[in-house]
């Protein structure tokens, strides 16, 4: 019986934050009322708070190489695997990149910098510059900072080398 009662204390406070999280942008009700007949629940909330943050949808990440070389590849991929960030949270990306030399390429290059439009970058590992060799790959882990105002769309980064 202990273990119900949890579990209705639980689904209470889970619907609760469920309303408050889905409310649609701009609209702001004056009560919330969930019934819940079967369990005997009745929820009445009559003061939402304003939001405080923007919620930003991140889909997947969208890699370009600005190069005088050919045969460079960057692959990026979210490590936080959500799609939905507060304003100012710290998401994580991991960025490899890869040379492969070409006829009257040099043996190796370097990456100068890289560039998340919208986002601040944070934390770079290993910091910029980086000499990739012919066959190498480098990992690059990157800590971004999700933008103030709400952003809806894929990341993308723009590697110079």
């Amino acid at each position: 019986m202990k273990f119900s009662s949890t579990l209705d204390y639980l689904i209470q406070r889970c619907w609760l934050w469920i309303c408050i999280i889905t409310i649609p942008k701009n609209e702001v009700p004056d009560k919330l009322k969930y019934d819940d007949k079967f369990r005997g629940i009745v929820f009445r909330v009559t003061e939402l708070p304003k939001p405080t943050k923007q919620i930003s949808y991140i889909y997947f990440c969208e890699t370009k190489i600005v190069s005088n070389y050919l045969m460079i590849m960057a692959d990026a991929s979210k490590t936080t695997e959500r799609t939905a960030f507060y304003s100012g949270e710290d998401m994580e990306v991991s960025l490899r990149i890869q040379y492969k030399r070409f006829i009257d390429s040099p043996e190796s290059i370097t990456v100068e910098s890289i560039v998340v439009d919208k986002f601040d970058i944070v934390e770079m590992s290993p910091k910029l510059p980086v000499i990739i060799n012919d066959d190498e790959e480098i990992e690059v882990r990157l800590i971004l900072k999700v933008p103030n105002e709400g952003y809806k769309g894929n990341l993308k980064i723009t590697v110079y080398a």
